[in-house]
């Protein structure tokens, strides 16, 4: 048991606990404030897309269309693929397609070249680690193919909107992957607040920038394939890049360019 304590111990016992409280509470209340200042930072605003992506289109020039010819009972309806709520809880958006197009240059009555268009967008930071083909790829039992390293593309955008000017010549990802010696290629990009990126991490800190109040990212990727054979390698190239230049001026209609990114930003 402890001694009484004096009258002078209790006054400055008294004294040393309101200053200790008062502390405290300043320090709650600033921290509040410092908090709710914030918040709009930490916790971002969501970015609706212009168009849904169900509006983007059917066909692109005179080479490309939907390949309605395609059809696989309980996964591809006239060339678009339904992804099943596994699937989509996954990926962690229903903003998605992926949809199939036929290459009418290089189709014919028995066998059909196509390419495979897959976009996912995400307003916000629902997804802080995006999905990318070598991940996804490796999972589904695929190998990074030894003799195709990971590398860069630069192709030609085509016709771009206004505020897109930046991607003209943007830098695609290409990755290639071998499964019972069947080889296949990917291609992909970012498209975080209307800016190229293709490292994943680099998404993620981007969209974790903690002066930005709005954020958004969408995934672009493309493949290709023949219903009747394995393509060459040189062939995923040229297929995929003639698309990329004929589709990506109408898949940014969609998305909302830096400037429209910084209006919303000015406009709180």
């Amino acid at each position: 048991m402890s001694a009484p304590q004096t009258t002078l111990g209790r006054g400055l016992l008294n004294r040393h606990f309101v200053i200790a409280a008062t502390v405290l509470l300043v320090a709650s209340v600033g921290s509040k404030a410092a908090l709710k200042a914030l918040h709009q930072y930490i916790v971002k605003k969501p970015v609706p897309l212009l168009a849904p992506l169900e509006e983007i289109s059917e066909s692109f020039g005179n080479r490309y269309e939907l390949a309605r010819e395609m059809n696989y009972p309980g996964e591809i309806q006239q060339g678009k693929y339904e992804m099943t709520e596994d699937i989509l809880e996954t990926l962690g958006t229903h903003q998605q397609i992926t949809w199939f197009y036929k290459d009418k240059e290089h189709s014919s009555a028995r066998s059909l070249m196509y390419v495979r268009l897959h976009v996912a967008y995400y307003e916000q930071m629902l997804d802080p680690v995006p999905h990318v083909p070598d991940v996804c790829m490796v999972a589904a039992g695929y190998d990074p193919d030894p003799d195709a390293p990971a590398r860069q593309v630069l192709w030609s955008a085509g016709v771009l909107p206004a505020g897109w000017e930046s991607w003209q010549n943007a830098a695609l990802q290409r990755s290639a992957f071998v499964k019972d010696d069947v080889r296949t290629v990917a291609f992909h990009v970012f498209s975080v607040n209307g800016e190229p990126v293709l490292d994943r991490v680099k998404v993620s800190a981007k969209l974790s920038d903690p002066r930005k109040k709005y954020c958004y990212y969408a995934k672009i990727e493309l493949s290709a394939g023949n219903t009747a054979r394995v393509l060459a390698p040189e062939e995923y190239d040229e297929i995929c890049q003639a698309f990329w230049s004929a589709a990506a001026g109408e898949l940014f209609k969609h998305f909302r360019s830096v400037k429209q990114l910084q209006e919303l930003e000015s406009a709180g």
